[in-house]
């Protein structure tokens, strides 16, 4: 949760092609000025970031202000070294989604805007329970053809998170494209990220069936 104050006014650092899901850690490494500046006032404040994704089209226009995409990640600086000629190495670490509302007057060097949270909706746990229970059995079925998939999909769902975040985080280390990933950070249904979760699984499953048979008619 944000704090009022953080809600009014939260530094957002603009990253091409790159969505941050709630549970995700993101390593990263800053070396631009103005965002040295975001990382020093993140840290003096304790105050959260937000990681928003370029405009697709507006990545190559070297924009001081690209446009950015509205919904997204937020975290905490977790941990960071800072160099000795300024850079900053650090891990944040995603808490939530919002959506930027409106940009604040530049005063800094980085961008702030006044933001609003965008939690899950609130949903039926039964159907949650179901879907839930889909994705196990798809992930056992994988774990059969596709064993280091198969088992960072159990190591998952065996940590216990909402089932939201569980969609969110098997989204992310999928190969999708980032406009795509990003479709699903806009969906505050949890119930319609896990059925995304669901078809994909799916196809993934019926493809390594199929590679693994054929591989097996060969030998």
């Amino acid at each position: 949760m944000l704090t009022p104050d953080q809600l009014a006014d939260l530094p957002v650092f603009p990253l091409p092609n790159m969505v941050l899901f709630p549970g995700s850690v993101l390593p990263l490494h800053i070396f631009e000025p103005r965002y040295r500046e975001m990382v020093a006032w993140c840290l003096e404040k304790e105050s959260p970031m937000a990681v928003a994704m370029i405009q697709p089209g507006s990545e190559g226009a070297q924009l001081a202000d690209p446009a950015l995409v509205p919904t997204c990640g937020v975290g905490r600086i977790e941990r960071h070294l800072q160099l000795p000629d300024g850079r900053f190495n650090l891990v944040l670490r995603a808490e939530s989604r919002v959506l930027l509302e409106e940009e604040l007057p530049l005063r800094e060097g980085f961008r702030r805007f006044r933001v609003s949270e965008q939690p899950d909706l609130p949903a039926d746990p039964q159907t949650l329970a179901r879907h839930l229970s889909t994705i196990k059995a798809l992930s056992d079925g994988l774990a059969t053809t596709v064993p280091s998939l198969g088992y960072l999909l159990n190591e998952l769902l065996d940590k216990g998170m909402p089932p939201g975040q569980i969609a969110d985080q098997i989204i992310d280390f999928t190969t999708l494209e980032p406009p795509d990933k990003q479709q699903v950070l806009e969906q505050r249904d949890a119930i319609k990220r896990l059925a995304a979760v669901e078809e994909l699984l799916a196809g993934l499953l019926a493809t390594s069936v199929h590679d693994h048979s054929h591989d097996g008619h060969q030998h």
